[in-house]
C-alpha cells in the first residue's frame, strides 16, 4: 500500500465522483459551459484535455477505471474521464500545491497532502467536503493501511511513525526508513532504506518478521494482495535497476529487470512497475511484461484491469494516458497547439492565421481543424506583420515574406533572408511594411529596409532586447530590454535614428511585449505585474494598472481597435485575459481558461473579438463584451491593498 512522494499511488485505492469542496479552499475557476468552453469564449482551437494550470504531481485510478484523479502544483485535484480525457470536476486550494494523494478505507476517504502543511486532509470522495485531518510531519511521504485505521508518516530524515488515526496515538516508531508499505491486513509494515536494508515489522509490538541485507538503494516496497510476497525495487551504484520479489520467508522468487519501483499489485501474479521513464505490468508467472510504455515519466498509475496507464510526466502541464495492451496514446489527437509565435485575425473576423513552431496555419473560427498553409525555414522565435510583409526570426536568420495575405498559402520560400541576422530574439515591421527591425542576442537592434541593403544599428543600451514595435505612423520604434526601460527612438525616411526621444522605467522581467494604441497616442510594455501606459508624445505616465504580483505577471498586451481598451494576458495559476477601460483606468472584464498562463494575444480587426494562447496549449477566441467577470460600473475599481 505504497504512497511515497505521491508519484507512487495505489492502484487498489478507490475514488468516487465528487464536487467542489468548501472553505478554507478558495473557489475554483468557473467550469466550462455545456459547449465545453469557459465563460465568454466563443470558440477554441485544440483541446484542453488532461491539463493542469501548473505541473501535475500525483495520479490514481478509480476502482472501476472509468475515471482517474490528478493533483498538481496549481492546488487542484481534478477528475478525468478515461473514455474521453475530459475533466469531470475539480477542486482547488489556492496558494498550495497537491503533493500527495491516496484513497483509503475501501475508497470511502480521500487523503490529500498539500505543500507546507503539517497535516493530511481527509475528504469525502463523493463531495470533497473535509471530514477530518490527521497530523503529519509535513512531508508527502505517508501511507494509510487498507482499512484506513493506521497511518505511517516519514519526516524525511528516516524516522517513521505509525499512528492510530482515530485516536492519533503512536503505535510504532522506526528509524532508517526511506520507503514503506503496509501489509494488506494492516498488521505489519515493510520498510526499505538507502543502504539496501529491507525489513518487516509487526505494527503491534514492533517485532521484526523479515530482514534482507543489501547494498543497493531501495526505491520502493509493495506487498502482494495476499500478503505472502514482497516486491522490493532498488537501484545499484552503477545505475542498474531491479525489482526483486521475495516470499514472506525472505526467499527470492524472481526479478524484474530495468525497473526500480513496484507501483502496486494488480493480482498476486501481476505487478505494476516503473523506473521513472518507463512503466508497465510484469507477469510473474510468464516472467515477461504483459504491457510496457516507454516515456511514462513522473507519477504513474495503472487501471485495476491493467488496460490503461496514466503518467504525469517530468515537466509541462499535460497528463498522458495510454492503452496499455496496444501502447497507443489516447486523447492525443488535436489536443495540443503549441504557443504560437504570431496570431493574425482576418478582416472578416472569421479566421485566424497562426505561426506555431515551423508551420503556418489558417483556422476558420469554430471549426475543429486547421488548414496547413506553409512551412517556415525553421521554428519561429519571433514574428511580426506590417502592411503586406511578414517578418519571422528563426535561429538561423530573419526572413521576410512579401505580399503576405493571411487567407492565402504562405510562399514556398521567403522573399528574402537577411544575412548576419542569426539568433534574433525580437522583430518588428512598420505599418506600411517597408521598414523592419530586429534585435539579436547581444542587445543590438538593426533597422533595415525591406531589401536589407540599407541598415542602421541603434546604440546598444542593454544586453538583451525583449521586444520591439513600430508606432502606427511608422516614425518611431519602441524598444524594451532586460534593463527594465522602455525607449522610443525616432525613425526618419531612411531609418536612421537620432538620440532616443525618451525612456521610461517599466521594470525588469524575463519576457515582454510592446503595444501602441491604434490612434498613436499611447504605448505600453508588459513585463511585471503592473502595466504602465505612457504618452507617446513625451513619455509621461498616463496611468498604471492597479495590479499585484499575486494576480500574475503581465505577459502580453494589446489595444482594442478603437484604442478604448487595454487587453492584458497574465500568468500564474489563475492566469487569464484582463480587459481594462483606458478612460476610466478600471478593470472592466476578465476571462479565464482555467489553465494558467496567457502568453499571446490577438485583437481581431472587427474590434469585437480577441484570441489568446498559452498554458492550455490551445487557442481561445473571446467576445470582448460578453461573458467573463464583469465587475460593473460601480464595482470595477480594483481594491486597494
Amino acid at each position: 500500500m505504497l504512497a511515497r512522494f505521491c508519484p507512487f499511488v495505489l492502484l487498489t485505492s478507490a475514488i468516487a465522483p465528487y464536487a467542489i469542496g468548501e472553505p478554507p479552499t478558495a473557489p475554483p475557476p468557473k467550469p466550462a459551459s455545456s459547449a465545453g468552453l469557459p465563460e465568454g469564449a466563443v470558440a477554441r482551437l485544440g483541446q484542453t484535455r488532461l491539463r493542469h494550470a501548473e505541473r501535475p504531481i500525483c495520479v490514481a485510478f478509480a476502482p472501476d477505471g472509468t475515471t482517474f484523479v490528478t493533483g498538481g502544483e496549481d492546488g487542484t485535484v481534478r477528475v478525468w474521464s478515461t473514455a474521453t480525457g475530459d475533466m469531470v470536476r475539480m477542486t482547488q486550494k489556492t496558494g498550495y500545491g497537491v503533493s500527495a494523494l491516496q484513497y483509503t478505507n475501501s475508497g470511502k476517504q480521500l487523503a490529500v497532502h498539500y505543500t507546507v502543511e503539517h497535516l493530511i486532509r481527509l475528504l469525502d470522495p463523493a463531495t470533497l467536503r473535509e471530514s477530518g485531518t490527521v497530523a503529519c510531519s509535513g512531508t508527502s511521504r505517508f501511507a494509510f493501511s487498507a482499512h484506513g485505521k493506521l497511518l505511517a508518516t516519514n519526516d524525511g530524515s528516516g524516522n517513521l511513525v505509525v499512528t492510530e488515526v482515530e485516536q492519533e496515538l503512536p503505535k510504532l516508531e522506526l528509524t532508517g526508513t526511506d520507503v514503506f508499505a503496509f501489509r494488506p491486513d494492516g498488521k505489519a509494515i515493510a520498510i526499505g532504506n538507502h543502504d539496501g536494508t529491507v525489513a518487516a515489522h509487526l505494527v503491534t509490538g514492533g517485532k521484526r518478521t523479515l530482514h534482507l541485507a543489501g547494498k543497493d538503494r531501495v526505491r520502493g516496497v509493495s506487498y502482494s494482495p495476499d500478503g505472502k510476497r514482497l516486491a522490493v525495487g532498488s537501484r545499484a551504484a552503477d545505475g542498474i535497476d531491479t525489482v526483486r520479489i521475495y516470499t514472506d520467508r525472505a526467499t527470492l522468487v524472481t526479478e524484474v529487470p530495468e525497473m526500480n519501483v513496484p507501483l502496486a499489485w494488480l493480482t498476486n501474479d501481476r505487478l505494476a512497475v516503473s523506473n521513472g521513464t518507463d512503466a508497465g505490468i510484469y507477469d510473474l508467472a510468464k516472467k515477461a511484461f504483459a504491457g510496457k510504455i516507454r516515456g511514462a515519466a513522473g507519477s504513474v498509475a495503472i487501471s485495476p484491469d491493467g488496460s490503461k496507464l496514466v503518467a504525469t510526466g517530468n515537466g509541462g502541464l499535460r497528463v498522458r494516458l495510454w492503452d496499455l495492451p496496444s501502447g497507443k496514446q489516447l486523447h492525443a489527437e488535436n489536443d495540443r497547439f503549441p504557443a504560437p509565435a504570431l496570431m493574425i485575425g482576418t478582416t472578416d473576423g472569421q479566421a485566424l492565421f497562426l505561426l506555431s513552431n515551423d508551420a503556418a496555419f489558417l483556422w476558420r473560427v469554430g471549426h475543429q481543424e486547421t488548414k496547413a498553409c506553409g512551412v517556415l525555414p525553421g521554428p519561429a522565435v519571433a514574428a511580426a506583420v506590417g502592411g503586406s510583409t511578414l517578418l519571422v526570426a528563426t535561429a538561423e536568420s530573419v526572413v521576410a515574406y512579401s505580399e503576405f495575405d493571411p487567407i492565402k498559402p504562405l510562399a514556398a520560400k521567403p522573399t528574402r533572408a537577411f544575412d548576419k541576422s542569426a539568433n534574433a530574439r525580437a522583430v518588428a515591421v512598420a505599418p506600411n511594411g517597408r521598414r523592419i527591425a530586429w534585435a539579436d542576442s547581444s542587445g543590438a537592434v538593426v533597422l533595415a529596409d525591406l531589401t536589407g541593403d540599407e541598415r542602421t544599428r541603434l546604440p546598444v543600451v542593454t544586453n538583451s532586447v525583449l521586444a520591439l514595435a513600430f508606432s502606427p505612423d511608422g516614425t518611431k520604434l519602441a524598444q524594451f530590454g532586460r534593463d527594465g526601460f522602455l525607449r522610443l527612438w525616432p525613425v526618419n525616411g531612411k531609418g536612421n535614428p537620432a538620440d532616443e526621444v525618451w525612456k521610461a522605467r517599466v521594470g525588469r522581467g524575463l519576457r515582454a511585449t510592446i503595444a501602441f494604441s491604434p490612434d498613436g497616442k499611447l504605448v505600453t510594455a508588459a513585463s511585471l505585474a503592473q502595466v504602465p501606459v505612457f504618452s507617446v508624445a513625451d513619455g509621461s505616465e498616463v496611468f498604471k494598472t492597479d495590479r499585484h504580483s499575486e494576480e500574475g505577471l503581465a505577459q502580453h498586451v494589446a489595444f482594442s481597435t478603437d484604442s478604448r481598451l487595454l487587453i492584458i494576458g497574465t500568468s500564474g495559476t489563475a492566469g487569464g485575459v484582463e480587459v481594462w477601460d483606458v478612460a476610466s483606468r478600471r478593470l472592466a472584464r476578465r476571462f479565464s481558461t482555467g489553465y494558467g498562463d496567457i502568453s499571446r494575444l490577438c485583437v481581431f480587426p472587427d474590434g469585437n473579438h480577441i484570441a489568446s494562447a498559452g498554458a492550455e496549449e490551445a487557442v481561445t477566441v473571446w467576445h470582448l463584451s460578453k461573458g467573463g467577470t464583469n465587475r460593473g460600473a460601480t464595482q470595477n475599481v480594483l481594491p486597494k491593498r
